[in-house]
């Protein structure tokens, strides 16, 4: 039996709300500045993302919420946010939901929804 392309390396998986909802938290915490692959927070992170259930093992890269991609996550949240005096990154808007329009009020959706998260 012959593979296809698709059917030989899973896909990349979009980023999930409860997903979002952490790595936001971990920005927010850094006053919305983007936090590096070595932080011990990026790599407990990381480790808590690659043991929920959201997305089923066999559909996984083996780079999976690596260290890497949440570290790059956390870039992407910060640069994209309303307020960001900088260049944006290319890892897309965040979603409405993340990007209530004031930083302040963002602030206190992401805490709110993070702390709501954790107890789910």
């Amino acid at each position: 039996m012959v593979l296809a392309m698709d059917d030989a390396v899973p896909r990349r998986l979009d980023w999930e709300r409860e997903e979002l909802i952490l790595a936001g938290d971990l920005v927010a915490r850094n006053s919305w500045r983007q936090i590096a692959a070595t932080d011990p927070r990026v790599i407990e992170l990381s480790a808590l993302l690659r043991r929920l259930p959201q997305h089923p093992v066999h559909e996984r890269r083996p780079d999976f919420r690596n260290v890497n991609s949440v570290a790059r996550k956390t870039a992407d949240l910060a640069t994209n946010r309303p307020g960001h005096p900088g260049r944006a990154t290319n890892g897309g808007v965040p979603p409405p939901w993340l990007t209530p329009g004031e930083p302040a009020d963002l602030m206190r959706l992401v805490l709110r929804q993070a702390a709501q998260a954790r107890t789910a």
